[in-house]
């Protein structure tokens, strides 16, 4: 489309003369160009457009075609193989060099042509984000919708790019979303493609001319003045949120000077640290001029407007437009950080990087899935699209010091599991042999007679061997772990810790933990008062305090930060449902009764307490330690076992998971267990363990309190993969109540009947399991007991996840990715890694769901306890849910190119078909479907076997339909035969990685592992639970009861408050120098030592302290210790 000269308006043709601009530049006919976001084959492209494709050498992405084809009724349009581009637009979003971890800033983004140019430019394996920035709601809209089904890290925000101060994500979007801090970090890259006169842009005069007039509407005098001071202001702005070595570009689609060269060089003689900087590819491009000086304008000797580049219609065939050349205004200052840990009296306008961030945009938090709008500061208006709650006050104020999740976790893995110490420094094997032979040396000296005198050098030996190890443990305890715990140096807190890592449950005083866990109501039984129910506890506030923050914790560190989808879905399935995934056919356990008392217990536990009794009986006759009275009802061998019983034993336990109902009861016969009454016990026999219940007053309609949660997300898998633009991987996540009917209840919260759980489902393509960020934890050091470890009971080995994965040990990157994040989490909580192992389920004892599965154990006084469950669900579940109700839980993914194979497929004559089987054909239908793989593919081997047994009897066969009667196939009803197919869309069924996690187990293992007493008194008992973790955090304590601390106590109860830490993990004196000078003393818990500083100094102290952003040693480190109070 061109614009004769005879009818431009005089006003714009003296605007044209004014800055040096011929009017041929509008008489130029420019082609459309495109820019191809996949592999597309130029001739099934021309084929498809229906003109001729010309490549554009000078943007190796991009082609031209003649500017009257439509290009939107286009197979390649619709698939979004290309999409439409100015080539002017491609050269500014080259020249921005865009890398797929840069942080990139569109401050005038609208409609989002350049911001999808660089999603296209990061993809999916980048850590790279978008931001972009427009003044139009209407324009940004149109930019949500082209990038939403693209990219998955980017903001939009509705705001004035010249006063837009959102920093740039120091973390990715899903841990911004709702993450109480704002980053800190400025942007890598800015793109200022700033508002003009447009008089470049063919398209714009064509569209405003004979309407308004350009006279009119942008050459006002006035208007122009404005229209440069915004180009200014947002060029400034822009600059302010550029990193130090970062790159700026400023473009328009005008010729004007004042509005490009001019701008440019005011901009630079006001900034000594910006410099220009030649676009490496500007000798590809076919350039009218490079830029020069505005007329006027003398003096810029000392700035190269050569860098600058002008693209001219008549020479680049498109449209006009100014860039700075190489763009790159490089930053180079240094700006201070606040490092305070007190609360500043201005923390409401902290600034970042000097630009002003009022508290309520601090406390913004995006919850839209990739997209957020916010408007200008100081506006009245809401933000559209979102909750009220997004300006809550409960929202805690940013710390001075922003610490990184991801960079936390890096620190973990450095400090705590690092590669190279892979704890061989503490490894007990040599240790264990020592004391083994030296035992084994005792009782030999024993048998033959050696008086005690003479026996007492050994016996000292021995006792040093122990004293050895248990100092070993100790100190792996605390390289460990003990710069995560406050006060846990043992010089300052010396502790006795009341299980050690390989300490027995016979060393460990559970009677006196749980004396104190019911005693202040971390749980009890549920109806106490009517004789109680075995398997089901209520909790008290600090448990149900404990569960809330370990629930919140949980959500940042998975469902947050992994970017999961939270759902919750109801207690009550249906029998269908469950009878499709499995669970009401094999979700059971095998069970044993006592022949006489009748007393039903789990069979693979009789075995496993029977022979775990034995082998402690054993060890205490080696070493004539007392008899256990309670486990001397159980008939034992008076002899010590032999080596050979006592490997046979070790074995059975390490492999008791693998036996079945038959091979348990042979254990049983074989070994000759009893019961404690001395009885024998039954046949083992399944129970199934769901709670089976009716729906509806009229009882047939049969339906189970879940035994999980995970059927909630399969079933609702359609709705999740829309929610998220089917885009895949993706992972959606809940919290909630599941039902287990167990057989014999024991343990406390080890084996209950109603429990919480957090799962997740992770779908990802089966033909790809690699996962983008498990670089991030593959030097993550963790103990693996592998299956064959487990078969030859070779013990646990240490080694990182990587090499796990590497050696297929673990199966695939992404279920090794979330073995590592569980274990991470788990670190991250308080447990000990020294009493934390991954062990994989045996064949016979994997789910029936399941490929693969992993369990995070954790040893305490009961033994290993399995907590955490990552099983690879492989398709079971979809697959069957698809089968069983006909709807297609299936991804559908373009292919860059298309496919073709050839395939054998069985097709059905649907008029036929209805007509010979009539009320019949659902059943045969049914048998039909049992033949396919999944909803795209047939199993070939069942169809060739079907079209063997037809073609031997004449076209016919008898099959069974799923009502369980017989029919027969014949060919005029189906045919079975080679099909070959052109896919261009490639359907699949995802497979499942699930992480599923027993909140109760874990809880009372992190209390087992928290719990010691003070060495100077063991009748002081302490919950050591982190900061997060902790459910009563601490005391504000007056010294007496006089109404004169009050106003003090009030004081500091706000500023904790304000901070988001109510109560906290210390304990706060108010005395009577707080009267004097406003201080107070804080004490931590664990070391007792305490500091005295002003009211908001401790403030600041606890909330970082909780947030886990210092130490207790750090702050000791700074402050002084305070020892006697000022009279």
């Amino acid at each position: 489309m061109t614009v004769p000269a005879d009818e431009l308006s005089a006003g714009f043709i003296s605007f044209l003369a004014n800055n040096d601009i011929s009017v041929d530049e509008y008489s130029v006919k420019l082609p459309r160009y495109l820019r191809k976001r996949k592999h597309v084959d130029d001739a099934e492209l021309e084929q498809d457009l229906g003109t001729k494709v010309e490549r554009v050498p000078w943007l190796g992405d991009f082609i031209r075609i003649d500017s009257s084809v439509k290009v939107v009724h286009s197979t390649a349009y619709k698939n979004g193989a290309v999409i439409g581009m100015d080539a002017g637009s491609g050269i500014a979003a080259r020249a921005l060099q865009v890398g797929p971890d840069d942080h990139v800033l569109d401050l005038c983004c609208a409609p989002g042509g350049k911001l999808l140019y660089f999603a296209d430019i990061m993809g999916s394996s980048g850590r790279g984000t978008l931001t972009g920035v427009d003044i139009s709601n209407e324009r940004a809209l149109v930019a949500k919708n082209l990038l939403r089904k693209n990219f998955n890290r980017f903001r939009l925000f509705v705001s004035d790019g010249t006063t837009f101060n959102v920093p740039a994500p120091t973390r990715p979007l899903w841990i911004l979303r709702k993450d109480p801090q704002m980053s800190d970090v400025l942007y890598d890259r800015v793109l200022v493609d700033a508002e003009c006169t447009h008089d470049g842009s063919i398209s714009h005069l064509t569209t405003s001319h004979g309407k308004v007039g350009w006279d009119k509407k942008l050459l006002d005098p006035a208007k122009l003045t404005g229209l440069e001071h915004l180009q200014a202001s947002i060029l400034e702005n822009g600059f302010n949120l550029l990193r130090s070595g970062g790159i700026l570009v400023y473009s328009t689609c005008s010729f004007a000077y004042a509005q490009n060269e001019g701008i440019i060089i005011k901009f630079l003689q006001s900034h000594q640290n910006a410099q220009l900087q030649r676009l490496p590819f500007c000798h590809e491009l076919p350039l009218a001029s490079l830029a020069r000086p505005p007329p006027g304008i003398t003096d810029c000797s000392n700035i190269d407007l050569s860098a600058c580049i002008r693209v001219s219609p008549l020479h680049s065939q498109c449209g006009g437009m100014f860039q700075n050349a190489a763009p790159s205004l490089q930053s180079l200052k240094i700006l201070a950080k606040p490092n305070s840990p007190s609360i500043s009296e201005n923390d409401s306008e902290r600034s970042h990087h000097g630009i002003r961030v009022p508290s309520w945009l601090r406390r913004f938090q995006p919850i839209w899935k990739a997209c957020v709008f916010a408007y200008p500061i100081g506006s009245t208006r809401k933000f559209p699209g979102t909750r009220s709650d997004l300006f809550s006050s409960s929202f805690p104020p940013p710390s001075p010091v922003i610490h990184s999740t991801r960079r936390r976790s890096a620190s973990l893995i450095s400090d705590s599991v690092t590669p190279s110490t892979k704890m061989e420094a503490f490894d007990n094997a040599t240790l264990e042999n020592q004391l083994t032979e030296q035992g084994s040396r005792i009782r030999a000296l024993k048998a033959q007679g050696i008086s005690k005198t003479d026996l007492q050098p050994e016996l000292d030996k021995l006792k040093k061997l122990k004293d050895e190890k248990a100092h070993r443990e100790a100190a792996k305890a605390s390289l460990t772990s003990g710069s995560s715990k406050e006060g846990s140096n043992s010089e300052e807190c010396p502790k006795t810790v009341s299980a050690s890592v390989t300490n027995g449950p016979k060393l460990f005083d559970r009677a006196a933990l749980e004396s104190i866990l019911f005693r202040r109501f971390f749980y009890s039984p549920s109806f106490a008062i009517y004789g109680g129910v075995a398997g089901l506890f209520d909790y008290g506030p600090p448990g149900t305090a404990l569960m809330n923050n370990f629930l919140q914790l949980w959500r940042q560190h998975f469902v947050l930060e992994e970017d999961m989808l939270e759902i919750e879905c109801t207690n009550l399935t249906p029998h269908d449902v469950l009878k499709t995934s499995g669970h009401v056919d094999r979700f059971a356990d095998y069970m044993v009764t006592d022949s006489v008392t009748g007393d039903i217990q789990r069979a693979d536990h009789v075995v496993k307490n029977a022979l775990k009794e034995r082998l402690e009986h054993d060890d205490q006759l080696k070493t004539n330690g007392p008899a256990d009275k309670k486990a001397a009802k159980v008939k034992k061998p008076v002899e010590p076992l032999t080596g050979d019983v006592r490997r046979q034993y070790e074995v059975i336990l390490e492999q008791l998971d693998n036996y079945d109902g038959d091979g348990l009861h042979k254990l049983i016969q074989e070994h000759n267990i009893i019961s404690r009454e001395g009885n024998t016990y039954t046949q083992p026999r399944l129970f199934n363990l769901m709670f089976e219940t009716d729906i509806g007053p009229t009882g047939q309609f049969k339906g189970y309190l879940r035994p999980e949660t995970a059927q909630g997300h399969f079933l609702n898998f359609k709705r999740l993969l829309e929610h998220n633009n089917d885009r895949m991987p993706f992972a959606s996540a809940s919290i909630g109540k599941s039902f287990r009917n167990e057989i014999s209840p024991r343990q406390g919260l080890l084996r209950v009947r109603e429990f919480t759980m957090a799962e997740i489902e992770h779908y990802v393509d089966p033909q790809n399991k690699k996962h983008r960020r498990f670089n991030e934890v593959r030097e993550v050091v963790m103990t693996f007991y592998s299956a064959g470890d487990q078969m030859v009971a070779a013990g646990a080995k240490s080694m990182t996840i990587g090499e796990a994965v590497d050696k297929g040990i673990v199966n695939n990157e992404t279920l090794g990715y979330f073995i590592a994040r569980i274990h991470l989490f788990l670190l991250r909580i308080g447990i000990d890694p020294l009493r934390l192992r991954f062990r994989q389920h045996m064949k016979n004892e994997m789910a029936h769901y399941a490929c693969d599965c992993w369990d995070a154990e954790i040893k305490c006084s009961y033994g290993w306890i399995e907590c955490v469950g990552c099983a690879d669900r492989s398709a079971h579940d979809l697959t069957a849910h698809s089968r069983k109700t006909g709807e297609k839980l299936v991804v559908r993914q373009q292919v860059d190119e298309p496919v073709i194979c050839t395939r054998l497929a069985l097709e059905v004559d649907k008029k036929k078909f209805g007509l010979t089987y009539r009320k019949n054909a659902k059943a045969v239908e049914g048998y039909l479907n049992s033949l396919k793989l999944d909803e795209c593919d047939w199993n070939e081997d069942e169809l060739k076997h079907l079209k063997a047994k037809m073609d031997a009897n004449g076209g016919k066969a008898t099959i069974t339909g799923t009502d369980g009667s017989q029919y027969v196939l014949t060919h005029d009803v189906i045919t079975i035969g080679e099909k070959i197919e052109k896919r261009f869309i490639r359907e699949y069924i995802p497979n499942v990685i699930e992480p599923s996690f027993g909140i109760g187990r874990i809880i009372y293992c992190l209390i087992e592992h928290s719990w010691w007493t003070r060495k100077d008194d063991e009748n002081r008992n302490v919950l050591s639970f982190k900061p997060a973790m902790a459910p009563t955090k601490a005391l504000i304590v007056p010294l007496s009861n006089q109404d004169l601390f009050e106003p003090y106590i009030k004081k500091i109860a706000y500023g904790l408050r304000k901070a988001g830490v109510a109560r906290t993990l210390f304990a706060v004196t108010v005395d009577f120098q707080t009267v004097k000078d406003q201080t107070v003393t804080l004490r931590a818990r664990d070391s007792t030592k305490q500091i005295r500083e002003s009211i908001p100094t401790v403030v600041g102290i606890i909330r970082d302290l909780v947030t886990e952003q210092t130490t207790w040693e750090e702050v000791r480190s700074k402050f002084p210790e305070f020892t006697q109070q000022e009279m």
